[in-house]
């Protein structure tokens, strides 16, 4: 079975491998230099025996010399020094150490040791009777026993120990030159094989590596270029994990390129990039359906060639701004149809300054631009069928009121008063309705000036205290001094639709308070109820149009749901911000800010 090793255990093996090289080389050096020691040793032991055997032989040399018949006399013989015994005893001794282990060479140094004590005891007891000396044949027996003991003690063995001792010493240099040379030799070899090694193991390694890794290179190159990869990486290394990982994120890339590209090509919308020439260079299936132009049709043109001539400098302006990196906004253009007609749509446009080329949405608008013809129609049919047949109605009713045409029984009375509330209701209703629209299409224009705020409250409170008044609520109006920059028309109505949605809400008996502060250079007017509150769920769309706390408020309570609306346009064209914040069944605050004027320190 083929083991499979990651990146991290191949070159642990490596080096496990050029690691068991270096200790066999360091084994092979020891060994070299434990056997150059040994030999250093051994001729050291050599040198010693032959030193000593040379001395021994030198001196029983000179014994032989001096102990003739002419010599050997009693006189002689009384002369010698046998204290000598303890040097010789000496010589053996450190002989017998330099050849301890040689069972051979220590018995036959112990037969010439033994022999030269025997010497030596036979010469004392000589000296003690050196006078049987005087007769020849005695002094020839006695020179020819000491003969054959000194034979004994210049034995043969004891000689073949001197000899082969001298011929270790002859040869041990070149012993010694030539485990100098192995020593040499292993040391060359061993570096030339670590080396060579190292280097076949080192070019494999990073041959594996770098072939492996140029797959994976050439693999994000035909990523890049749409071709399909190459045969997966096998192996369970740290790069064949890599190519996987690679694989896994090319096949999620070219996942989500078939449904950007599903997504774009099915899209209503058209899709398109624009070169810095001003050409079509891709486009999606929807210009068919926006300009009546194939996607391989348009592909080439010129934008400018399908612009209505009256936008043609207006969209130039704006790609300018977007090319310099400006944000802009969605814009509208009219686009010529091939059928003729002149249609109506939104870009949304980003320039790329790597690519050089404008990314653009282009969303054919016609429908929406219709419905807010069509819108504004009946705004203005309202404003002028409408408006003026309600106004006359009302009018009619007020002289009514008045009897200017006779008077009405208390029947009559009560009729005429609830036609009344139901054509100021639509009235109101209408007008709402109209300044929503105006809002919308920045036509509300304000007529701002310096106005003490206080005038405005008490105003506004002024008009609401007959109502207060007949559902028995206080209202209490506490104002710091203040100018503020306001349109006191609209400033009124604000702070009027406040306080009446505070008067339909809360119950009798209660108080709203109304207070105006300064807080930096902003007057803050809050108004506060005592009411029911408002769930937490509906405060973050209370200002949207046509909300209400609860589907049965336009019914029971009145109003349409467009006053906070108009509320919070109003405030923000004035340059403020409107909040509210409410606790269910202990009530709400609405609160406001307005610019100071300069007159306020």
């Amino acid at each position: 079975m083929k083991v499979r090793l990651t990146l991290a255990n191949k070159l642990v093996a490596i080096l496990a491998f050029i690691l068991a090289l270096q200790l066999l080389l360091l084994g092979s050096l020891n060994y070299c230099r434990e056997e150059y020691q040994e030999e250093i040793k051994r001729v050291n032991a050599a040198k010693r025996v032959s030193d000593i055997v040379t001395v021994i032989l030198a001196e029983l040399s000179e014994l032989d010399v001096m102990m003739t018949m002419r010599t050997f006399t009693p006189e002689f013989v009384r002369s010698l020094n046998l204290t000598a015994v303890e040097r010789w005893r000496t010589y053996y001794d450190a002989l017998g150490e330099a050849v301890k282990g040689n069972q051979k060479d220590e018995r036959a140094v112990e037969l010439s040791h033994s022999a030269i004590k025997e010497a030596f005891n036979k010469l004392i007891s000589l000296q003690a009777h050196s006078r049987v000396l005087e007769v020849e044949a005695t002094r020839q027996y006695w020179l020819n026993h000491l003969g054959a003991i000194a034979a004994q003690v210049r034995s043969q063995e004891l000689l073949d120990i001197n000899a082969r001792a001298k011929d270790i010493v002859e040869r041990s240099p070149a012993k010694q030159e030539a485990i100098q040379a192995k020593e040499t030799t292993v040391l060359l070899l061993g570096v030339f094989l670590n080396v060579a090694i190292s280097l076949v193991c080192a070019a494999i390694f990073v041959r594996e590596i770098s072939g492996r890794l140029n797959v994976v290179a050439d693999n994000s190159r035909r990523l890049a270029a749409g071709k399909p990869l190459r045969e997966a990486l096998k192996g369970a290394d740290e790069i064949s994990a890599l190519d996987g990982v690679f694989r896994a994120m090319a096949s999620a890339i070219g996942e989500s390129a078939r449904k950007e590209r599903a997504i774009v090509e099915n899209a209503q919308d058209m899709i398109c990039s624009i070169d810095q020439d001003g050409k079509f260079v891709a486009c999606n299936a929807a210009s068919n359906r926006v300009l009546g132009i194939k996607s391989e049709d348009i592909l080439g043109m010129r934008y400018i060639s399908l612009i209505q001539k009256d936008d043609v400098h207006r969209l130039l302006a704006t790609i300018e701004e977007v090319t310099n990196e400006k944000e802009v906004q969605p814009f509208e253009v009219r686009m010529l149809h091939t059928n003729g007609e002149t249609i109506d749509t939104l870009w949304t446009a980003y320039w790329s300054k790597l690519d050089k080329t404008l990314f653009c949405v282009i969303h054919n608008d016609s429908e929406r631009k219709q419905a807010e013809r069509m819108k504004q129609e009946v705004v203005a049919m309202i404003t002028h069928d409408l408006r003026t047949p309600v106004a006359t109605l009302r009018n009619v009713l007020e002289m009514l009121q008045a009897d200017m045409f006779g008077q009405l029984d208390a029947r009559g009375k009560n009729m005429l008063k609830v036609a009344d509330t139901s054509t100021a209701q639509m009235l109101s209703l209408i007008n709402d309705l109209l300044d929503i629209e105006k809002i919308k299409a920045g036509m509300l224009e304000l007529t701002l000036s310096d106005v003490e705020l206080s005038d405005l409250l008490e105003s506004a409170c002024a008009a609401l205290k007959p109502a207060a008044d007949e559902r028995q609520i206080t209202l209490e109006l506490k104002c710091e001094p203040a100018s503020v920059i306001a349109d006191e028309e609209r400033l009124i109505r604000v702070i009027t639709n406040l306080v009446a949605n505070a008067l339909k809400f809360s119950p009798p008996k209660t108080a709203i308070s109304v207070i105006a502060e300064v807080e930096g250079s902003f007057a803050k007017v809050s108004v506060k109820d005592k009411g029911r509150g408002i769930p937490e769920d509906v405060l973050p769309t209370i200002f949207d149009r046509f909300t209400q706390v609860k589907s049965s408020d336009s019914r029971l309570k009145g109003g349409s749901g467009l006053g906070l609306s108009i509320c919070k346009a109003l405030v923000e064209l004035h340059g403020g911000e409107i909040a509210a914040t409410s606790v269910e069944n202990q009530g709400s605050t609405f609160s406001f800010t307005i610019p100071l004027s300069s007159q306020t320190s």
